[in-house]
Parts: C-alpha cells; sequence; structure tokens
C-alpha cells in the first residue's frame, strides 16, 4: 500500500463511524486520548462512536509516515478538525498500522490536543 493510501485511511478515522472502525481497527487496536477519555480498546471505542457526531472538516500538516518493515507503518501529523461551525479542535497524532493479509489495520492511535 502506497503512503498515499495510508493517508486516505487516517481520514477516514476522522469522519467515517462504527462500521469503518469495526473494519479497519485492528481487534487488539488501541485509542489514547487526554483525560477525561483515555485509554479506549476496540470495544469501547466502537460504544464511544454511537451517538457521538462525526468531523466534517478535518485538514492535516507536517505529516510524515515512517516504514520500519514491510508490515508496519507509522502516520505522524499534526491535525485541524472541526464537526460544525463554531468548533476546532487541534492536535499532534501519532496512528500506528500493521498488515494483515492484504489489508492494513489500525493498531494504535493517540492524540495531544494542541500543538
Amino acid at each position: 500500500m502506497r503512503d498515499d493510501d495510508l493517508w486516505a485511511l487516517e481520514i477516514r478515522f476522522w469522519k467515517d463511524g462504527a462500521e469503518f472502525y469495526r473494519e479497519f481497527m485492528a481487534d487488539e487496536g488501541l485509542m489514547s486520548f487526554a483525560a477525561p477519555v483515555g485509554m479506549l480498546d476496540k470495544r469501547k471505542t466502537l460504544k464511544s462512536l454511537s451517538g457521538t457526531p462525526r468531523w466534517k472538516r478535518v485538514r492535516f500538516a507536517r505529516k510524515k509516515a515512517v516504514r520500519p518493515n514491510p508490515h508496519c507503518a507509522v502516520l505522524a501529523y499534526r491535525v485541524k478538525a472541526a464537526r460544525g461551525a463554531r468548533d476546532s479542535y487541534d492536535a499532534t497524532c501519532l496512528s500506528c498500522y500493521v498488515r494483515a493479509g492484504r489489508a492494513w489495520k489500525l493498531v494504535a492511535h493517540q492524540q495531544m490536543p494542541g500543538h
């Protein structure tokens, strides 16, 4: 998979809902957010998406992709996202993907609010 394809997956994690997460998040995947959310496994992540509006506008900056081996990719970036006209969210993010057969799965994602 090309880096552009991984970035396309990453943006879908911001914009798409539970069905996308169910398919493309690894069963052992973890998400890490600032308090009060904290660490979420896949089950808790899927539950947290219920009734939560998804991001409408998402912009990545300072994108870096690292591939330590052919079965692993790490994406690092800054994000500016908004759900509506009045809210805005800025964070530094790190995501790790692993190859599972022909598919790539998100195994870890961390957000640090602010720049």
